[in-house]
């Protein structure tokens, strides 16, 4: 049903275009997912890494969606985090970026998303302690009920691994297959299965698919 209503979201919509995503001078966008519906609206989103300190990016953002007459906001304690929006009623679409401050660089997460329909939130684990950033969505195409996770961690891959298998102990999980880039769970959410990438020595980003179990399905002892 989840999946009907998404597709009906979808349709009747304006199309959120993927060079429409916010992007700052000189780096390259890392596309998250695809067509994504998180709580009910349909949302593009994607990461880049600049060079430039966190206020520096925050002030190119802020003079260029308010020149083009958006109405825009800045938000976060200015330190670690800065997010920035511009609202377009005539298309209602939100452009937002969500700056965080890493050492001399700053590594922002672009978002674009519709500003009409909401549903209820997702079924999903309580994200690991310590994270940049989460995201929880629904892929626009996802028949079954599910979701996915994306998250970075300011962390190596090794240490990521173990904060992501202590995470899913930690919350009810058993842990059924693992090996250095992957790790396969049992969850009260339905199974779980995560892939880590290293993005830099220091940066992790995990990607979390969920499917909820049927009734029957709970019950099994063996296979996926």
């Amino acid at each position: 049903m989840i999946g009907v209503l998404s597709a009906a979201l979808l349709s009747s919509m304006p199309l959120l275009m993927p060079d429409e995503l916010p992007a700052y001078p000189g780096t390259v966008l890392t596309r998250i997912g695809e067509r994504l519906i998180v709580d009910g609206v349909p949302q593009q989103l994607a990461y880049f890494v600049a060079r430039d300190p966190l206020e520096a990016v925050a002030l190119y953002f802020l003079r260029e969606w308010g020149n083009k007459g958006y109405l825009t906001t800045a938000d976060g304690d200015f330190r670690q985090e800065i997010v920035v929006s511009a609202f377009c009623t005539r298309e209602a679409i939100q452009r937002a970026v969500v700056l965080r401050a890493q050492g001399r660089m700053t590594i922002g997460f672009s978002v674009l998303r519709s500003l009409r329909a909401h549903s209820a939130p997702l079924n999903v684990q309580p994200p690991v302690e310590g994270h940049l950033f989460v995201h929880d969505s629904r892929a626009a195409n996802d028949a079954r009920k599910g979701s996915h996770r994306t998250l970075l961690l300011n962390a190596g891959l090794a240490q990521a691994r173990q904060k992501v298998i202590e995470q899913l102990r930690a919350t009810g999980c058993r842990v059924v297959d693992e090996a250095t880039l992957s790790i396969e769970s049992r969850c009260p959410v339905g199974r779980v299965r995560t892939l880590l990438v290293a993005q830099s020595p220091d940066l992790t980003a995990v990607l979390e698919t969920i499917v909820e179990e049927t009734g029957d399905e709970r019950h099994r002892e063996h296979g996926w």
